[in-house]
């Protein structure tokens, strides 16, 4: 992740499981591209989905939404930049 808009971090969904919402980071709190920022600290969130979220008998859907304590201004919502998502068995 490269910036947190208003404290905004991924919070994991795997079809039913749900993850526990990640402390807020310590990067830039822009918005990102409309402002033509997109690099900050290059914070990691690492979340530990169990095997039993993993459906084997029909399609997973992986879902990250942001989650923040802060609401946004206007229509400007809480966001994040991400360089990548790696899914490690």
């Amino acid at each position: 992740m490269t910036d947190a808009f208003a404290g905004g971090r991924p919070r994991v969904t795997v079809n039913d499981w749900v993850s526990p919402i990640p402390a807020a980071p310590s990067q830039p709190s822009t918005r990102s591209l409309t402002t033509g920022s997109y690099r900050g600290n290059n914070h990691v969130f690492t979340f530990n989905v169990p095997a039993t979220a993993w459906r084997t008998d029909q399609d997973n859907v992986l879902r990250l939404n942001i989650v923040s304590g802060s609401s946004g201004t206007a229509f400007l919502s809480p966001g994040t930049s991400f360089d990548c998502v790696d899914l490690l068995a």
